[in-house]
């Protein structure tokens, strides 16, 4: 469920060794100042310039025009053998940190067509194929499973740079991690037909006029500031220019022998020995988050930081409340009401500073690290005791330990994402005229011995000439386009959820009869692949043998 990651390791001066193995490896890109004529050289330990030649370590500071800012980096990457994959990592001097950005599936399996989850051939860490199929215990599972393979690549690549206890992980910061899942289908086909059903749903958070959603054939793309979400045709992202396919021919062609099974193989009888992972992609329907910096800082701070402080929770409180009200006082503006301001004019002065105090705290992004003190801990739980500026600005802790509790939120984040994106297989009018048959049933029940004629207790029934309206209705459309074309308002189509769900249906009904869509959201079809007698997977690895 974890794919690419952002990993920093600052302090270089403590942490030079590092930068020294990492010289080893090879010479890299190097970045000049164009208005810099003496390419004067920066010396890492010291972090000085330096009139000592180093061809490896010629790095300039190149200054950017429309900003005015300075980068100082040095970037290359590294072969990972084991995978027959590239690491790509930079030196950012003037930030004071080495950045690695990788795939974690490829780096552990040289692709993440595999994904980074349990597995059958783990023996050490064994579960039955009742868990690994769960989507929730799998989630529960990897949290530990990351912190693990993070202090086992830290050991394995800078083993030497410490004799005892390695790189100090107080030093260790993610920056980005994205999370995904495979969606499997019986054929190409039906993939692009849900893909194409989905592109119907409504993207919640972005506006139909937002520049930042995108539909291409074969994807869906949204983005915003603080992350970026995608639903994605697997087999064309395997095939496409940039994809996994010409790295794996590659590699096949230098090694002499089949690393990675691209094509299907059949034997002598036409039978399948093993099914490629071209064809096995074509099957698969991508989601990934994108979470950055600024969206786990906005997760942390909302619901995490400081969450049994008392004075936090008065803040949030009284942030709610202003907020509520000044929204109000537009509208009342925007509709020329005569003194549209009164009610935010009789709010009490410390509750419009604790609106400002609440608002600059959750602004302020947070270095998320492996391992933090004791004291930054303390600092994390409680605002007591913090100094306030005068613009009602607070003097917070801006290092947290990445936790499971983050992780955690991360995940709800993603399942909402899956669910809001989850089509049904298509109800037809006469099953759905049964299911109302039996909710009017209920009702009556209901009213006869429970309301007892209790006028606010009695329950409506539901209208089936209603019900078919709306099914003949999600036979070719969405009701999200329903709205869209103005079919339907937006409070009819709350209206018809509702409706909708009260006989246990669900608004995304898929308008196509002939495809077989998996209707839970697991790692059933994953764990039909890999378990199978036709997986071409390299599943065999290191890290969890």
């Amino acid at each position: 469920m974890i794919d690419t990651i952002v990993l920093r390791i600052h302090n270089l001066q403590k942490n030079s060794k590092i930068v020294d193995i990492l010289r080893a490896k090879g010479s890299g890109e190097t970045f000049y100042d164009i208005r810099n004529p003496h390419r004067r050289l920066v010396n890492l330990d010291t972090g000085e310039l330096s009139e000592k030649p180093d061809d490896f370590m010629e790095i300039k500071a190149m200054e950017f025009g429309d900003t005015g800012k300075t980068q100082i980096f040095y970037r290359n990457k590294i072969a990972v053998t084991s995978s027959h994959y590239y690491m790509a990592y930079s030196i950012r001097i003037d930030r004071d940190y080495i950045e690695f950005n990788f795939s974690i599936p490829k780096f552990i399996y040289g692709t993440n067509l595999v994904q980074f989850v349990p597995h059958h051939t783990e023996n050490a860490r064994y579960n039955t194929r009742n868990e690994i199929e769960d989507l929730k215990t799998v989630q529960n599972l990897t949290y530990d499973r990351l912190i693990s393979f993070l202090k086992a690549f830290l050991k394995k690549y800078f083993h030497s740079v410490y004799d005892f206890d390695g790189i100090d992980l107080n030093d260790v910061e993610i920056n980005r991690l994205d999370i995904c899942f495979n969606q499997h289908f019986n054929s190409k086909k039906e993939a692009l037909k849900y893909l194409e059903f989905q592109k119907k749903i409504k993207k919640r958070y972005i506006r139909e006029t937002s520049k930042n959603k995108i539909d291409w054939v074969t994807s869906i793309f949204l983005q915003t500031e603080r992350y970026s979400a995608k639903i994605y045709h697997k087999g064309s992202e395997y095939n496409s220019s940039n994809g996994e396919r010409k790295h794996h021919e590659q590699i096949n062609k230098k090694k002499k022998q089949e690393i990675f099974k691209i094509e299907n193989k059949y034997d002598k009888n036409g039978m399948l020995i093993y099914e490629g992972l071209q064809s096995y992609s074509d099957r698969i329907l991508r989601y990934e988050i994108s979470f950055r910096n600024a969206m786990m800082s906005h997760l942390y701070r909302k619901k995490i930081f400081a969450k049994s402080c008392s004075l936090f929770k008065t803040l949030r409180t009284d942030f709610k409340e202003v907020d509520s009200i000044q929204k109000k006082c537009e509208r009342l503006m925007n509709k020329k009401v005569e003194n549209p301001l009164k009610e935010f004019n009789q709010l009490s002065k410390e509750k419009k500073a604790n609106h400002k105090l609440y608002k600059s705290i959750m602004s302020k992004t947070v270095s998320f690290r492996l391992k933090v003190s004791e004291e930054t801990k303390k600092a994390n739980s409680t605002i007591h005791g913090m100094k306030f500026s005068k613009k009602h600005e607070a003097s917070l802790p801006l290092e947290t330990r990445f936790s499971r509790a983050l992780l955690d939120e991360m995940f709800k984040m993603f399942n909402s994402f899956l669910k809001q994106f989850k089509v049904e297989v298509k109800e037809n009018v006469s099953n759905a005229g049964k299911r109302v048959a039996q909710y009017n049933n209920n009702i009556d029940s209901f009213n006869m011995y429970v309301a007892d004629g209790v006028i606010d207790k009695v329950k409506s029934k539901i209208n089936p000439n209603k019900v078919r309206q709306v099914i003949m209705l999600l036979q070719t459309n969405s009701l999200d386009e329903l709205e869209k074309n103005g079919v339907i308002s937006r409070a009819t189509k709350y209206n018809y959820i509702n409706m909708l769900k009260h006989i246990g249906l669900k608004p995304n009904q898929l308008a196509v009869d002939e495809i077989h869509v998996q209707t839970t959201i697991d790692f059933s079809g994953y764990c039909d692949y890999t378990m199978g007698g036709f997986c071409a997977l390299p599943l065999v690895n290191r890290y969890f043998a």
